[in-house]
């Protein structure tokens, strides 16, 4: 997994000056194949940034993906991170499906996946939702199709984000 930062932009103007990020200001927490988890602290105040690839089901198992999401709860709920808003970028590799929480919005045409409860454990974890499997965030409706080339198999793209959703 990866984050890119741009250092160059600007990401507030307050009294006419321009608040942007430094590279000073982004310190790496955690890092291993499958996860990323930064800090940003600027004079905005701080953020933690994750960038994060779960295991699935399919591939690892069930106990696998269960420890996978367990193990990051736990990294993200260090005692430096509470209290801090959060931003993840999350391949799940988990299809919310119909499933509505407080954590999802349910109503996506693909059937939720075996491991979603894993998921929701996760996300109340770490106190996140995901805006994107939420009606009310999906500017053209229902969830589209579209096809991989790869393997030609149908999955839901944007807006629904099937497997890959941004946790705020």
């Amino acid at each position: 997994v990866e984050t890119w930062i741009h250092t160059d932009s600007s990401l507030a103007t307050k009294s006419e000056r321009t608040l942007g990020i430094r590279p000073q200001d982004i310190v790496i927490c955690q890092h291993d194949s499958r996860r990323l988890i930064i800090t940003i602290a600027t004079k905005l105040g701080t953020i933690v940034l994750a960038s994060l690839h779960a295991l699935d089901v399919a591939g690892h198992g069930e106990t696998a993906v269960a420890q996978w999401f367990q193990d990051t709860a736990a990294l993200m709920s260090v005692a430096e991170f509470r209290g801090l808003p959060h931003i993840c970028g999350l391949d799940a590799n988990q299809q919310s499906g119909d499933t509505l929480s407080i954590y999802t919005g349910g109503g996506l045409p693909d059937p939720a996946s075996p491991g979603m409860d894993y998921l929701l454990e996760f996300l109340s974890a770490i106190s996140c939702y995901m805006p994107s499997t939420f009606p009310v965030y999906q500017k053209q409706g229902a969830a589209q199709h579209t096809f991989l080339k790869r393997n030609v198999k149908s999955l839901s793209v944007l807006p629904s984000c099937t497997n890959d959703y941004i946790l705020a």
